[in-house]
């Protein structure tokens, strides 16, 4: 059974505020987010992938800007077993997903050239985010 009840206005801003202010704590933490985008999207509460908070998390790189507040983000798979993708496809998705995003005036939002550095961007983190073996 699924209920659903509509929250009051007041309710949704303090949620907002308390999601923001624990944004900001993994920020200030520097805790890495690992985002499994297929998998999230299967049991997640989004649609698209174009709806997966990595875009709320990190915008590093997109549209020219450097945000100073961002989190560290990596994109990753789940089990490919179930979900049958791979990194490549991962990165393709959220690509594809980006490229055709447009904004109220039915402009593309992101250049593809801001996608790549975003991307890159992604996989630079995900490098620095690894686990390490120690001797």
């Amino acid at each position: 059974v699924i209920c659903c009840e509509k929250l009051d206005k007041t309710i949704f801003d303090v949620i907002c505020q308390v999601q923001e202010k624990m944004r900001l704590d993994i920020e200030h933490r520097h805790i890495a987010i690992e985002t499994n985008l297929t998998s999230n999207l299967r049991i997640g509460e989004f649609n698209r992938f174009d709806e997966h908070p990595i875009l709320q998390y990190n915008r590093d790189g997109l549209s020219g800007t450097r945000c100073s507040n961002s989190i560290s983000v990596s994109i990753n798979t789940d089990d490919q077993g179930i979900f049958g993708t791979s990194i490549t496809n991962e990165f393709a998705l959220m690509a594809l997903a980006m490229e055709k995003l447009k904004d109220e005036e039915g402009n593309f939002i992101y250049r593809p050239s801001d996608i790549i550095n975003w991307l890159n961007n992604i996989r630079e983190m995900a490098i620095t985010q690894r686990f390490v073996k120690n001797n």
